[in-house]
């Protein structure tokens, strides 16, 4: 099996991990914000209006070069019933969130497939043969699911598991949290059964319209869209105050943006993708990890206590959920394909020692690049980090060189517009970090509320800015080498996911090795739920999980250049998110040492794009397809 065939194996098992992972910590989040007193209509409009404009985008991207299927008032009348299931879907869970514990949600959530066999069952979309196995393992499943789901709601039986009262998990609010009511928890429960109960109700409404209208995207942007004004309608009504609907720059600005992004753009989308790459049976496979996942972020970060009825409620689910999968599983015949596909990509390739040692270094270089990126932007700024990081490519080309992983025509237009790039990069990286110029954009007092009373977020003194832009050089440098490791590593072991495992493995072990030695503060290291362990989570997957998935089979589609010539677009977005959340200055220097960057580094791209001429392909689809609308 060649690399592209292993990376399209890898790729849906990575989606599925992140798809049943980010609804869990947008319980977590919303859980938090609510502690704090955020209200929940409020989360739950913002979310839906946020997510409709990215669900357009979506619909006008994926099915652009599709015809699309007429769209008839029934079927509008349709999508707008099923709007109303999931707000209702969504305001169970945050009420049953609020009263119980995102544990529990997540374990109810596994009631889904046995409430949705129940509703084929009644309204004839599935047909039962009492005599077939597969029958029986479904009906039975079903019975099983329920019985967990009283076990769990109704008995929590001692606490197996707390945290200490001497404070090993610390919160910064004092809500109770981990001891919950009797009374509260039965009728959160009840809540989050009537959610997986509507939910299996969204599942079946939306196979009736997807068999008519099957342009999935297009149908989420009108849900989306008629969410948005029912759920605006209802909490109107519900939440008067007309203060509780100001985001401020506190967990509920990061709450709404957490459930958007990570409670319904990325869940929905991975879900899809993997859905039609895999099938419903290996999609529904991963739901009972989301519970461990979620038990230990309980346990972290909102201190919460796990009981011995949780559990046993939360095994019987588990088990008649996969009951009720392997009867539908059983049907379909596509198990034995699934997991031998899948055991067989992942021990086709031979791990040697040498290559081990191999991504060791790679790790090194890994963990050299974010200290120096962290020391780099708390010295100067994420705006000069993210232009310093076009460099690479003019890094990369010098590294090749050296190693003899590049040759150089100098009579050619391609290897004469690399070197003038790499010089032009080098030249404008010089710019950005000796010249800092005039300020051309600044934030007035009190622009920006929350962050401007930390100094650090001001203006950086020129010796500040200078080390920093230093520091940021050598991210590049790194970085260049990582890239030039990696494809060294990639020849002999063409296994991308199992080379990023291991250097993650490598790097956590230095970087705590490190980090021990150089924080000896304790309480230093406990996280609680504010701004730091915001950055930890957002970081792991938002900075690391997400961008690597997303790249790798960005590649594998469109192939290396396609992906590169949206680098500089990080450079707009980083000073807009600095100026408007950390209050910083963008000066001269800053501005012509970007432009100085972006043009060296499209001259690069230009010259490896004309060496492997694939510019006129990627053109030419781009404009035919954009003709065809």
């Amino acid at each position: 099996m060649d690399s592209s065939g292993r990376m399209q194996n890898a790729l849906p098992f990575v989606g599925m991990v992140i798809a049943v992972i980010a609804p869990v910590t947008d319980l977590e989040v919303s859980k938090a914000a609510m502690s704090k007193g955020v209200s929940k209509y409020v989360i739950v409009f913002y979310a839906q209006a946020l997510s409709t404009p990215i669900f357009l985008v979506w619909s006008l991207i994926i099915h652009r070069s599709s015809e699309r299927p007429q769209l008839t008032l029934s079927t509008l009348s349709k999508i707008f019933l099923l709007a109303v299931f999931g707000i209702l879907i969504k305001l169970f869970i945050y009420v049953g969130v609020e009263l119980t514990s995102p544990t529990l949600s997540t374990a109810l959530c596994n009631l889904i497939p046995a409430f949705t066999f129940l509703l084929a069952v009644i309204f004839r979309m599935e047909k039962l043969n009492w005599r077939s196995k597969s029958s029986q393992a479904k009906s039975l499943g079903t019975l099983v699911s329920i019985a967990g789901a009283f076990v769990i709601t109704f008995y929590q039986g001692p606490p197996i598991l707390k945290t200490l009262s001497s404070g090993t998990v610390s919160l910064s609010f004092h809500d109770p949290l981990v001891v919950l009511s009797k009374s509260n928890w039965i009728l959160g429960g009840i809540s989050l059964g009537a959610a997986a109960f509507l939910g299996s109700a969204w599942f079946i409404l939306q196979a009736i319209i997807l068999k008519k209208f099957p342009a999935i995207m297009i149908l989420l942007f009108f849900k989306y869209m008629f969410g948005t004004i029912l759920a605006a309608l209802f909490s109107l009504t519900v939440v008067r105050d007309p203060s509780a609907w100001k985001l401020r720059l506190d967990i509920g600005l990061v709450a709404v943006l957490y459930s958007t992004i990570i409670g319904n753009v990325i869940p929905v989308t991975l879900c899809t993708w993997c859905l039609s790459r895999t099938g419903p049976l290996y999609v529904s496979m991963f739901n009972p990890l989301a519970i461990v996942f979620s038990v230990v972020m309980d346990f972290i970060f909102l201190a919460e206590t796990l009981c011995l009825g949780s559990i046993i409620g939360t095994v019987i689910i588990v088990a008649g959920f996969y009951s009720v999968m392997w009867g539908k599983m059983k049907e379909e015949k596509t198990f034995e394909h699934t997991v031998t596909s899948t055991v067989i990509g992942a021990s086709s390739t031979y791990l040697v020692r040498s290559t081990l040692r191999k991504i060791f270094l790679l790790a090194v270089f890994g963990c050299l690049v974010s200290l120096f990126t962290y020391v780099g932007i708390e010295l100067s700024s994420p705006t000069l980090s993210t232009a310093m990081y076009n460099i690479v490519p003019a890094f990369t080309f010098i590294l090749a060189i050296i190693f003899r992983m590049e040759k150089v025509n100098w009579r050619s237009k391609s290897s004469q517009a690399k070197l003038l790039g790499t010089l032009v990069s080098i030249a404008g990286a010089f710019v950005i970090t000796f010249y800092q110029g005039p300020p051309i954009l600044k934030t007035t007092s009190g622009t920006v509320s929350s962050f401007h009373d930390d100094p650090i977020f001001l203006v950086s003194s020129k010796s500040n800015w200078i080390l920093g832009g230093l520091f940021l050089v050598g991210v590049a440098f790194f970085a260049a080498a990582w890239i030039i490791l990696q494809a060294i590593i990639l020849k002999k072991f063409p296994a991308i996911m199992i080379i990023l495992f291991f250097k993650y493995i490598f790097a956590t072990i230095m970087v705590g090795l490190f980090s021990l030695n150089v924080v000896t503060d304790p309480t230093a290291w406990k996280l609680r739920l504010d701004i730091g362990s915001v950055a930890v989570l957002y970081s792991t997957i938002i900075g690391s999980v997400i961008p690597v998935s997303l790249c790798a089979w960005c590649i594998s589609r469109t192939g290396p250049v396609f992906v590169s010539m949206f680098n500089p677009l990080a450079i707009v977005f980083s000073v807009v998110m600095g100026f408007l959340f950390l209050g910083e200055t963008l000066c001269l220097g800053s501005l012509i040492g970007a432009v100085i960057i972006v043009i060296g580094f499209y001259s690069v791209m230009w010259g490896k794009r004309k060496e492997e001429k694939i510019c006129e392909h990627t053109v030419t689809t781009t404009l035919l397809k954009r003709q065809i609308i």
